[in-house]
């Protein structure tokens, strides 16, 4: 399915994006904020901040991984590879198409600093068996 990056999730998705219970915290509100801006526009953030909240999956995991055939360790706010062990959580995530993602991650392990391998070598590891 190719996706219109000049299109918004409201676009795409607007009966899933309609919530009148919705209780609006800041969380919520950069949601409603992201729905409303063109996909070309996201951030490696946005990505990983909607897909960690489990919204327009089927839309957003595959510029995830597109993100992260370019760079594994993309990162967002938090943390180098935030991206990639995001999408390792979600289970909607096409298993077959990350485990090539994740052995190019374990190979350029080196690439990162001492504390970051420390932290993400296990968890990739322990993911590239699971797939």
């Amino acid at each position: 399915m190719e996706i219109d990056l000049n299109q918004t999730l409201l676009d795409l998705e607007r009966e899933k994006w309609s919530d009148p219970t919705m209780v609006w915290t800041p969380l919520t509100r950069r949601i409603r904020d992201l729905a409303r801006i063109p996909l070309r526009e996201f951030t490696v953030e946005d990505l990983r901040l909607l897909i960690g909240q489990e919204r327009a999956l089927d839309t957003l995991l595959p510029l995830a991984l597109e993100e992260l055939r370019r760079d594994p360790f993309a990162e967002g706010d938090m943390y180098v590879g935030d991206l990639l062990m995001t999408v390792l959580r979600e289970l909607k995530a096409p298993q077959a198409e990350l485990k090539p993602i994740v052995a190019t991650a374990i190979a350029r392990l080196d690439e990162l600093d001492d504390e970051d391998r420390e932290n993400l070598e296990p968890q990739l590891r322990q993911a590239y068996e699971r797939l």
